[in-house]
């Protein structure tokens, strides 16, 4: 009977594991910055104006950092700009259209933190 039970425990962790895995599988970075910048926001803005979803993601460093440096950078992290798979190649065709040195209109709703 007992390992009725612990059948039923690894088949529902398995099947989260696959959901998640399902779920970040639907989602590309299409752009990174060490902070959140100006440009970074406006890109954001920018897609989600044009109905591109698409998501920002504070990162842990894909890069490990060590001795004096790591004690300056403080847990350095990355923002990444992600849009859904299936408006990817939407959102790059948008990007390409990107103006440089774009003010982006005060009247959006869109929130820019994390």
């Amino acid at each position: 009977m007992a390992w009725l039970v612990v059948l039923a425990i690894v088949v529902v962790i398995s099947g989260i594991a696959f959901a998640l895995r399902k779920y970040k599988q639907k989602w590309k970075v299409i752009y990174e910055e060490k902070e959140m910048t100006d440009e970074l926001s406006q890109k954001y803005n920018y897609l989600l104006d044009h109905e591109v979803r698409c998501k920002l993601h504070e990162v842990a460093a894909k890069q490990p950092v060590v001795g004096a440096a790591a004690m300056q950078a403080g847990g350095l992290q990355a923002i990444e700009l992600t849009v859904h798979v299936d408006d990817y190649d939407r959102a790059m065709e948008l990007l390409g259209q990107f103006p440089t040195h774009q003010t982006h209109s005060p009247t959006s709703q869109h929130f820019t933190s994390i």
